[in-house]
């Protein structure tokens, strides 16, 4: 029987969704200026939730705008030189902006809840470029209409096929068909990443991304 290996394209993602968002809702007049003091000079708060490897590609990308990046995962990386909160309570407490860009599974569904939400507060915003399960939808449609969260931009849904149509009528949200990796510089990446593994494979090396069967 011959063996059968299967790999995966971690870590090429170029995740261009969060700045759309934001750009739409400043254009808006939605999004205010929030600014916390940092080395005495003002800079405009984030947050990140997990930490992983298209969450450092975001944080890299936000750090030349003097944002304030916060994270959260599963463990604390020391090798991460942002502020670590062991939860998403806190996290969301203490900051401004949520990007999901974990994986969904039985630990993460509905991370984001409604009491997360609400310590994310009036003028939070809540991005999600990860997968739809992450946030309890239906919570956060209510919260965005009521007000308890100031916005969100989405790129993915918990049924792709069937948004809330809440959302299409709102001012504050942006939405978008999960599209957030459809860049040249993405789909370069993911061929090239494809070529490097066969390249691994007929060279008898171990995949770059291997999966993980159980």
């Amino acid at each position: 029987m011959r063996s059968f290996y299967l790999a995966k394209r971690l870590g090429v993602t170029q995740s261009m969704f969060f700045t759309k968002s934001l750009n739409l809702m400043q254009t808006k007049n939605f999004l205010k200026k929030i600014t916390y003091k940092v080395y005495g000079h003002e800079a405009e708060g984030l947050r990140r939730t997990l930490m992983k490897s298209i969450g450092s590609l975001i944080a890299k990308r936000l750090k030349p705008f003097g944002c304030i990046i916060s994270c959260n995962s599963t463990s604390q990386k020391h090798r991460i030189p942002y502020r670590y909160y062991p939860d998403l309570l806190s996290l969301a407490a203490n900051n401004d902006v949520n990007v999901l860009s974990c994986a969904l599974n039985d630990q993460t569904h509905h991370i984001v809840d409604r009491e997360v939400m609400e310590a994310l507060g009036k003028k939070g915003i809540i991005i999600n470029v990860g997968r739809g399960g992450l946030i309890d939808e239906m919570e956060m449609v209510k919260c965005l209409v009521d007000g308890v969260i100031g916005g969100a931009g989405l790129d993915v849904f918990e049924k792709e096929l069937g948004v809330p149509e809440e959302l299409f009528g709102l001012d504050n949200v942006v939405l978008s068909p999960h599209a957030a990796m459809v860049t040249p510089g993405s789909l370069d990446n993911i061929a090239q990443l494809a070529l490097a593994n066969l390249k691994a494979f007929f060279s008898d090396q171990p995949l770059i991304f291997p999966v993980q069967l159980d």
